[in-house]
């Protein structure tokens, strides 16, 4: 588990294995570099479960229904590259405003993920129906390197006072 230190406006998360260093976590958002490795899942994970504790989401968010989004969209960034490639930057973020969580994973890769309906005896095919059902929504952008950038947003209840706001764009929602 990552561990967060600093003032809680800008945390650093301490280097973890399947990492390229520090995640950062500020109010309302955090950035992580991965590298294209299968335990980068793990790390992805553990980076989202801290940022969740940290603002104190971790039990309104749905935090496994979160927890297994992120780990599909990493699995399927590791996962589902060109042969030539071996190894590239995954980026892993995390962000929220009054009523909205969002996590995107982006990767150099242009391919578009595809939502596949596998028959009951395929062992595999089932990543993107995992997400399309644990999250309220889901989009893929193309990135302005030509890969692309997947995003799942869910709904929150507001806190007192406070409304939902959602920004369709992919780009997760400033903090405010």
């Amino acid at each position: 588990m990552s561990s967060i230190s600093g003032s809680p406006a800008e945390a650093p998360v301490r280097a973890l294995p399947g990492s390229s260093g520090p995640g950062r976590l500020r109010d309302g958002t955090g950035l992580l570099l991965l590298t294209s490795e299968d335990r980068s899942v793990g790390t992805a994970r553990s980076f989202t479960r801290e940022a969740l504790r940290l603002w104190r989401l971790h039990e309104r968010a749905g935090i496994e229904d979160v927890l297994l989004v992120v780990s599909e969209l990493v699995t399927n960034a590791v996962r589902h590259r060109p042969a030539h490639v071996t190894d590239f930057e995954i980026r892993v973020r995390i962000g929220h405003v009054p009523g909205v969580l969002a996590v995107s994973v982006e990767d150099p890769h242009p391919g578009r993920p595809v939502v596949k309906r596998p028959s009951c005896t395929a062992t595999g095919g089932r990543g993107l129906l995992l997400v399309e059902t644990h999250c309220d929504e889901w989009q893929v952008l193309p990135t302005a390197d030509g890969g692309k950038q997947v995003c799942a947003f869910w709904d929150l209840p507001p806190a007192a006072g406070q409304r939902a706001e959602r920004r369709h764009d992919g780009h997760l929602p400033a903090s405010g």
